[in-house]
């Protein structure tokens, strides 16, 4: 089974600048990145793989642990893991993630997902899985160049990784 990190960031980076676009309030800014990092989230727990929420850690989030928790409310995951986030930059988070359940925990696929991919769905997420059993990696492009779904069978070398285009 395919273990899928959803990489959780602190709302007031995950949305920055919508807040000086928009008319939306830092009180909606935050609403909507935990209401789309719900949305993914349950979208992988609806999959066949396993849900893995990585949260930011105290240096760059007051209570991540706490973040990940209220994201979680309601979804339907029977025991989602929860850990702390290990690199600085979304790349660093990413390759740690990835290299720590391939080469620690013996897992035979992993795939990272952005907390802001709410149009993700369950059946991309199982098409998916089902691609990584014959390649040692899928990608989810979107239309801006960047990625929504990166799958490996294998640790990659995520040094630039996300940077534009992904």
């Amino acid at each position: 089974m395919t273990v899928v990190v959803v990489v959780l960031a602190p709302p007031a980076d995950a949305l920055s600048g919508l807040v000086e676009t928009t008319p939306l309030s830092e009180t909606a800014a935050t609403d909507l990145y935990r209401a789309m990092a719900r949305d993914t989230c349950r979208a992988v727990a609806e999959s066949g793989g396993d849900l893995l929420v990585n949260y930011p850690g105290p240096e760059d989030h007051p209570d991540g642990e706490a973040l990940a928790r209220e994201v979680l409310d309601g979804v339907p995951a029977e025991d989602p893991r929860l850990e702390v986030q290990v690199g600085s930059t979304f790349a660093a988070r990413a390759g740690n993630a990835v290299t720590h359940l391939l080469d620690s925990e013996g897992v035979r696929s992993v795939a990272v997902v952005d907390g802001r991919a709410p149009l993700l769905e369950r059946t991309t997420v199982d098409t998916a899985a089902m691609k990584l059993r014959r390649a040692d990696v899928v990608l989810g492009p979107d239309a801006g160049g960047d990625v929504y779904f990166a799958g490996f069978c294998e640790p990659v070398d995520f040094t630039d990784a996300y940077t534009p285009p992904a």
